[in-house]
């Protein structure tokens, strides 16, 4: 009876210390260990509502590696996905991608952890950060294999097919497929981020309805330097969002097959982000007044960054002058056979007491002052002061001219006496 009672607990010991083992010693060949996960992640996410809270000993997940730090878009993070939800962990080391890369599955003993969020993104980490009753700090370096165990290499993870007006917290932390998008056109030419400043960058992925969401791309991505891709197509990425703003993570330029032909770009557009008023075919032709003329400014901007500006307060004085702002000619002839209609529109602002801005369009202009043209006036709604900023709603430029050579006019007036100072923006014409 000693020898059997003897053997009993040997057995039982050795029972006890496989299961540690799996924690402990994962296997070496790669492949998953015998654990099993206790709880999926999609109900370990429900059990959150706004307070971190320390996690049980009992509690497993597992889940298959969706996004890592090799790039350098991820910092100190990698990103799981069991198949019910995804979650963001939180880990004390750089280079995690060699032990923890896209595609490996691993098994988090959650015991000891703890689940928060940072901007209502949900994540696991490992203590509460200090002062906060949300957030939570990383796992510590020589802990991460006490509570993760990698499992097998190379799984797979389709992207889920999705649409950016459909897109919600459902999808947070998961790996998502936009089908028919495209960098909106002012963002096109542009880099992933400022790999100089090392700044984070958000530009603007639209489909072809004009819906948008925001692409965050960190300063230290190795691809930060590199230019968006221009064409229309299909982008992969991991979906998150912060304090309610949508924004998708790239995790390689490579996810981004964007090659195809562009819908629903402007027939032009002037956002004076470039710090020039003349660039794209446009002209400053200066009447009267020759103080007086066009130019850029960045203070109380709205609309990104800089904007037009004119004002004929000069050397503490108002100047008589006439100043006009010329678009590049555009041919509408093809909008006669079709369905869609050239619009155009513009955001004002402005102050001060003086004649109001006036919009034109003619056919017959080609360059020089706008005397050598024919103009007519474009009724629009206009800032009515105070610095407000205000849309000239969609005009309709068919109901005018389906011509081969239209060009539009920005008039500003002052006279000696008064004179408003007038900020103009997204000035475009886009086919709707």
């Amino acid at each position: 009876m000693k020898k059997h009672f003897l053997a009993v607990l040997i057995l039982m010991g050795m029972m006890s210390s496989c299961i540690q083992d799996n924690f402990e010693n994962p296997p070496s060949n790669d492949v998953d260990p015998d654990i099993t996960p206790t709880i999926s992640i999609a109900d370990l996410k429900a059990l959150y509502f706004g307070t971190a809270f320390e996690l049980h000993d009992s509690m497993i997940i597992s889940g298959v590696i969706i996004a890592d730090d090799k790039t350098g878009n991820l910092y100190k993070q990698i990103i799981i996905d069991d198949g019910t939800a995804g979650i963001l962990i939180r880990l004390d080391n750089n280079g995690l991608f060699g032990s923890f890369p896209v595609g490996r599955r691993i098994f988090i003993k959650l015991g000891g952890l703890w689940l928060g969020d940072y901007g209502d993104m949900i994540q696991i980490g490992g203590s509460l950060t200090e002062g906060y009753t949300d957030q939570v700090n990383v796992i510590p370096a020589n802990l991460i294999d006490q509570y993760i165990i990698k499992g097998s290499l190379n799984n797979t993870v389709a992207p889920i097919d999705v649409d950016i007006m459909s897109l919600n917290d459902n999808y947070q932390n998961r790996l998502i497929r936009l089908q028919n998008v495209q960098f909106v056109y002012s963002d096109t030419g542009k880099t992933f981020a400022d790999p100089i400043l090392q700044q984070t960058l958000n530009l603007l992925i639209t489909d072809c309805n004009g819906n948008q969401v925001t692409v965050r791309t960190s300063g230290y991505a190795d691809f930060a330097a590199q230019k968006v891709p221009s064409g229309n197509g299909e982008f992969v990425c991991v979906y998150s969002s912060f304090n309610g703003t949508a924004q998708l993570t790239v995790r390689h330029p490579y996810d981004l097959k964007l090659t195809g032909a562009r819908c629903g770009d402007p027939i032009f557009y002037k956002n004076f982000e470039d710090g020039s008023i003349t660039s794209g075919g446009w002209s400053v032709q200066q009447v009267s007044g020759p103080a007086v003329t066009w130019t850029t400014n960045t203070q109380g901007a709205v609309y990104g960054s800089v904007y037009g500006q004119c004002r004929n307060y000069i050397n503490s004085a108002n100047v008589a002058c006439e100043t006009w702002l010329i678009s590049p000619s555009v041919d509408l002839s093809s909008f006669a056979s079709s369905t869609e209609n050239p619009i155009f529109s513009m955001q004002t602002a402005c102050n001060y007491t003086g004649p109001n801005l006036e919009i034109y369009y003619s056919t017959d202009y080609v360059s020089g002052l706008p005397a050598t043209g024919t103009w007519t006036l474009i009724p629009v709604t206009l800032s009515a002061g105070g610095w407000s900023w205000v849309s000239t709603g969609n005009i309709d430029m068919s109901t005018y001219t389906t011509g081969t050579n239209v060009h539009i006019g920005i008039k500003y007036t002052g006279t000696s006496s008064t004179g408003k100072t007038w900020e103009i923006d997204e000035v475009k014409m886009v086919s709707q």
